[in-house]
Order: structure tokens, then sequence, then C-alpha cells
């Protein structure tokens, strides 16, 4: 069989003739609208009687006549080119196996979801097996897929050779259609009957290379190609609305259908972006930066990951940015539920507010992205997934956005401006449009397993060549003894609560992380080899509430800039925290008790005399502490003097037993003074509560709409200081 030629229509434009049908062949036309979500179906069942109605269905083309330029095209002509007579089939003249191949984005799925809900379709073929491969497949993972499909279950087979056997017998006679296949695929070693004419089994794949329609010996190839420059501005045109026919705007449109080459999610995509935008300015800009790139000899895959990453810097805030960007982090082609979403966005700092507002917001961002085509909303509403090309673009911007850290970083970077360290890793602004960096991240350096599930680690070659790692929200119980990392930049394993011990050596070999996040783990105590991490810059373990210990190795970490301790049960602060001078963002919750047995057992003070002042470069700091506890009473005046020594405080969260401890507070205070503390959250007097409890926090005060925020307990009389510190402002909680 001869290999086809490669025909790209992302480096070139093409004129191509519809095809026609075959003598003998009748043609059916079904319609999809280019750009719906398209996936993967449940099985099809049709009862059918004998096997006389049956027939083969062969490879679909998108149509491109019917255009005579009077009409808009608002929809996908499908050409299903069918045999009539289904004894022809039983005489063997329908291919076994079809190969369906075309640029990433070009309407393959769109196509084959349309080919088997066509009618016909369903009426000659009982069962069709829909399985989508993806680029980071095994042979577990397609037999799993399979199974669902015919409802049963793995747990019931030992191993894939006997699941293989079992599903070798399931699917005989059956039609299974495999979507975004990347390489060669072992069918026997999945238990996939060799298609046959006796078995009656056939298949279709789904692919964007040749290459690949011809290692799995396809009996017919066929490519699916772009849109006319007609269709492709009608399509486009639908997306936009009739503001593209304005004349200051209309030439700069014309020219970005161009440059989209017929790609049909590349025209949606676009559109979208510029649906709302009536300023011909705007449309000047945008149609420089298409033009930009072929002057400049981006074409192909690089060229249309650039072009996709225009609806991305469209986007109108940071906070949509970072909520589309961490949707890459979930497995490919996994589908996820929104409310689950949008509660890892509020868990991670990317959407914040008190849980009511922020979840309201949560879901609005998630309509957002759909709307602009950056997310695809599935059958029946509750979840979401990502094409793999929105998926490329999004990895790209990981590789760009300083190793892909710094948007789950933003409620961190926020409550910082951080102007004077421009080039902290991992707080550089995103490259522009026109870097000549490669918006290309390979996958061997960004192993993201997030919400997968996992009980047990990803393979230990697959951690040795990454550059991220992000294994957040699993069911992870255990870690290597000391994995070589040699590339590792990132890690976070957040909210693994079911991860107790971090092993001795764990930190050995990992020279290089800039970020490490634990949050939300059941550690008890950080190992001595966090001493390795030379490069660390943010580190976070926030709501570790079994945390009682930090190293004194901690000392050795000079570049970290984020220490964040937040709902830990620390019982003091190590003495070498004082020698990290480049420390910008510092939060603490200290464990205390009013147990007289216990407490008698507890370090005489929470934070020794000069740790604070050696913090200069300190822009945020919280304290918080368990109410009662008289070692905060004896630590607080210190604390106070050494607060006020520092001159680029911004934020600044306290307890203060006493007004009179306020009062110190205002008089000394270097940032106070010059107008640099513009957030600040103080409760004065004995509260009864933990100042600020997680329930207290997240409930009535961390989260209420102001920046500066007073609470006054267990008072009469409202002191001057009190006074003073609100004249400007207007948050007053007075608990008598």
């Amino acid at each position: 069989m001869e290999k086809e030629a490669r025909m790209s229509i992302l480096e070139t434009e093409i004129e191509a003739v519809p095809s026609q049908p075959e003598e003998g062949q009748m043609r059916f036309k079904s319609t999809k609208r280019v750009g719906e979500p398209i996936e993967p179906p449940t099985p099809l069942e049709v009862s059918i009687s004998g096997t006389s109605k049956e027939a083969t269905v062969e490879p679909v083309t998108i149509l491109r006549s019917g255009i005579d330029g009077s009409q808009p095209i608002n929809e996908e002509q499908i050409e299903i080119l069918c045999q009539t007579d289904g004894q022809q089939f039983l005489e063997r003249t329908c291919p076994k196996r079809v190969g369906v191949y075309g640029s990433g984005g070009i309407g393959k799925t769109s196509v084959l979801k349309a080919l088997i809900n066509y009618p016909i379709t369903k009426d000659l073929f009982d069962v069709v097996i829909w399985v989508t491969v993806s680029r980071n497949w095994s042979t577990r993972k397609i037999q799993e897929k399979v199974l669902q499909q015919l409802s049963l279950s793995a747990g019931d087979f030992k191993t894939d050779f006997e699941l293989a056997e079992e599903l070798f017998q399931a699917l005989r006679s059956q039609r299974l259609l495999l979507d975004d296949v990347w390489e060669w695929i072992d069918l026997n070693a999945i238990g996939i009957p060799d298609p046959t004419y006796e078995n009656g089994c056939r298949m279709i794949l789904a692919t964007r290379s040749p290459d690949v329609c011809h290692i799995m010996v396809a009996d017919r190839k066929v490519q699916v190609e772009g849109l006319l420059l007609e269709e492709a501005w009608e399509l486009f045109r639908e997306q936009v609305g009739g503001i593209i026919d304005s004349p200051n705007i209309f030439p700069h449109a014309q020219a970005i259908v161009k440059k989209c080459h017929g790609l049909p999610l590349l025209i949606i995509v676009t559109g979208r972006a510029l649906a709302k935008e009536n300023d011909a300015l705007n449309w000047m800009r945008a149609s420089r930066k298409f033009l930009w790139l072929s002057a400049h000899g981006i074409f192909g895959f690089e060229g249309l990951i650039q072009q996709l990453k225009f609806s991305y810097d469209r986007l109108e805030s940071p906070e949509l940015k970072s909520c589309f960007l961490y949707c890459v982090l979930f497995p490919e082609d996994r589908e996820v539920g929104i409310v689950k979403l949008v509660e890892y966005w509020i868990e991670e700092g990317l959407v914040a507010g008190n849980w009511t507002d922020s979840y309201k917001r949560g879901c609005d961002i998630v309509n957002i992205l759909v709307e602009a085509s950056l997310l695809q909303k599935l059958e029946g509403g509750l979840s979401i997934k990502m094409h793999d090309l929105i998926r490329n673009l999004a990895l790209g911007i990981l590789s760009l956005e300083t190793e892909g850290c710094q948007f789950l970083l933003r409620s961190y970077s926020r409550m910082t401006q951080l102007s004077h360290i421009g080039n902290s890793s991992f707080f550089r602004p995103i490259v522009s449009f026109k870097s000549n960096q490669p918006l290309i991240l390979e996958d061997h350096q960004f192993l993201s397993r997030a919400g997968a599930g996992l009980t047990e680690l990803p393979l230990k070659q697959k951690w040795e060549e990454a550059k991220m790692i992000f294994l957040m929200d699993n069911e992870l119980s255990s870690l290597p003894d000391s994995p070589s990392c040699p590339k590792l930049l990132a890690l976070f394993l957040q909210r693994n609560q079911k991860l107790r011990v971090i092993p001795t050596s764990f930190f050995d070999l990992m020279p290089s992380p800039t970020v490490l996040n634990l949050s939300k783990t059941r550690i008890k105590s950080l190992p001595k080899s966090l001493c390795k991490l030379m490069s660390l810059e943010v580190l976070i373990l926030r709501d570790c509430e079994r945390l009682v210990l930090l190293p004194s190795e901690v000392g050795s970490l000079r570049r970290l800039e984020v220490l964040d301790l937040q709902g830990t049960e620390i019982n003091k602060l190590p003495n070498k925290i004082s020698e990290l001078s480049s420390l910008i963002y510092l939060k603490v919750s200290f464990y205390g008790s009013v147990n007289w047995s216990e407490y008698a057992k507890l370090p005489t003070e929470l934070v020794s005399h000069g740790i604070i002042a050696n913090l200069v470069e300190l822009e945020t700091l919280r304290i918080d502490v368990y109410p009662g506890d008289r070692r905060w009473n004896k630590n607080v005046k210190s604390v106070i003097d050494e607060v006020g020594k520092l001159t680029n405080l911004t934020t600044f969260c306290c307890y203060f037993p006493e007004v009179e401890f306020l009062e110190r507070f205002l008089a000394t205070s270097l940032s106070w003074k010059i107008g640099g503390l513009t957030e600040f959250k103080f409760v004065v007097g004995h509260d009864v509560k933990r100042f600020v409890s997680k329930v207290v926090d997240n409930l009535a005060f961390a989260n209420v709409p102001w920046d500066q925020c007073f609470r006054f307990v267990n008072g009469e009389v409202i002191p001057d200081a009190a006074v003073e510190v609100l004249t400007p402002y207007q948050s007053l909680e007075s608990v008598i």
C-alpha cells in the first residue's frame, strides 16, 4: 500500500476539489454545526434482525461544494458515502480498517461523530465502541475504556493478558472507533480482534498523521481538509457577528480569516475572542499579530499554537487566565466535573472571596471559558474537557510562564508587588506574542496527574525527566526514598491527605526546584534533606494540621521568598528563619494549649528575639496564635518592636492582647507612619477564639471585602488607637 503524501493546511493554502461519489454509491448528508463540543458518545445500540441490512460505511470528507456566495454557510456538511446493497458488504466490498487523518483542529472528531450518529449508520451497526486513545495511552487505559462501554469491569480480571482474552471474545463482530491515535498500537495485546471479513469486526481510526494510517495497516485512507475561504469567512462571521461588515473592520477581519488557513477550531476560537470588539484599531492590531507570524517564517504546529494564544491573551483578567491554565493539570482527555473544578480553583486561591461569592464567580468563569471555546462543556452540562490543541496551547504557556508556576501562585504574588525582584524565576511576566521562544513544552517535561485518583506514583523514569510535577488531589500515601530529579523546577503535592511522611533523603537529588507545595497533607515534619533545595523560592505548607516542627535546615534556603505556615501547628519559629534574607512573605500559625501539663512541655517563646528584625525584605506578615496563649502575651512586645522596623511591610495581620500593644505599634511602625501598610487585619482585646482559627478565618474575618479590618473584643469603650486606625477606613467590629 502506497503511503499518501502529507498535505499541511497550516503551512500553505490549499485549493482542493470536493470528493465525488463513486459509481454505484449514493450520497447521504448529515449536518453538524462546526465548533460544537464533540464528545465520545455512549455506545449506540440499535436492534436489527438478520444480516441483510448491513452495509459498508466508507470514509467521510468535509464538503466544499454548494457554495454560491448568496447564502451564509452556518453548518459543516458531512458527506457519507454508503453502499446501499447489504449483500455487497457480505461479499467483501467494505474496507476492514479505515484511517481518517488531518491536522489538529480540522474537525476529525466532528466528522466521526456525525458518521456514527447518522441514522443509516445506527441502523447498520448494533454497537459502535468509541475510544479516545490520546498521546499518553496505555494498554490498560484502552482496555478499561472499552470495558466501560461493554458494561464490564476491569476488576474482574487480574492481568492485562487475561483482560485481553476476555475482550477478544466480546469484540468479535463489533465496530470500533479509535480517535486521536498517535502511534502504532498493538491491538492483539489489548484484546481487539484483527478486523476480517470472517469475524465482521470493523475499525475506523483517526489521527493527525497519514504515517499512522500506514503503520496501522489501514485499507482506506481519507484526508480531512480545511474549509474553503468562503466557508471559513461565513464561519468566522457566525462567531463574530455583523460587526465585521463595518468598512473599518472588514479588511482586518479578512486578513485574519486568510491566516486561519481553513482550520475550523482556530477560526472559532479567534472569532469568539473578537466577538465583542468594535474598535477598528484593535482589529488592526489583531491582524498584524497574525501576519507577523508568517512574515517571520513561523508556520506549522508552532504557528498554530501562537495563533491560538491570541484568544488566551484576549482573556480579560489574570483570574481568567489562571483558571484556564489550571485545567491543563488534569490528565489528557479527562472529563472534570464543574463543581469539583470550581472547588479546586477556590482551594488554590485562584478565585477569591467568601465561599458563596467565589463559587458563583467560579461558575461564571467556566461559562466564559466555554463561550471562548477554550473549554468544552460536555453533554448534560455537568463537566468539561479541553481540546487537545487547546491543551497544547496551555502547556506551551506553562513552559514560558516561568516554568508553569506563576499562575498557581496568584494568591502570593497578588499580595506583593515584587517590583524589586524582576529577575526572580517564578515571578517573571508571561512572554509576549512575538517572542522567539517556542510555545512548546515536551511531554516528558510535564508530569501532570492532578485529581486522577492515584494511589501509587508514576514511573520513576517520568520523575527523572520532568521539569514540573503536578500530583495534587490524589490518594498518595508514600513517596520514593531518593528520586533523581535533576531537571525538576516545581513539585505540587497539595491535598494528598493520606500522605503522612516525607522520606529522609527525598530531597537529596533535587538541586533545582523553585516551588514546593505540600499543603493540606498530613505530614508532621520535614526531613533535613530540605536543605538540599538551594534554589527554592516558594515553600507552601498551608493547612498541614499535623505539622508541629520545622527543621532548622530551613535557614539554608537563602533564596526563599514565600513561606506559608498558616493553618499548621508549629510550636515555635526556628531561629534559623532569621537567615532567610530574601523572604518577602511569611504566614505562620502557632500551636498552643490551655492544658497546664501540655503547656509546660511547649517552648517558652513563639518567636525568638531578632528573627523578625532580620527579615528586612518582608512585605507580608501574618501571625496566628492560640487564644489565651501566655507565651504570646510575653512575646508580643518584642515582635511589635521588630515589626515596627520593617520599611517594606505592606500587609500585616496580628493579635494585640491589650490596647497598649496596638498603641505601641502605631507609635513605632515605620511602614504605618509612611503609609506603606495598605492591608491589615487587627484583633485587639482578650479574644476567646483563636486568631485567626480556620473557622473564623473562613467564615467571618479573612474574606470580608475590605483590605483593612479591625476587631475590638471584650471592651466597653472604643480606644483612641482604634479611632486612629479606622479614621481613613470603614471596617469595625466591636465585641463586648
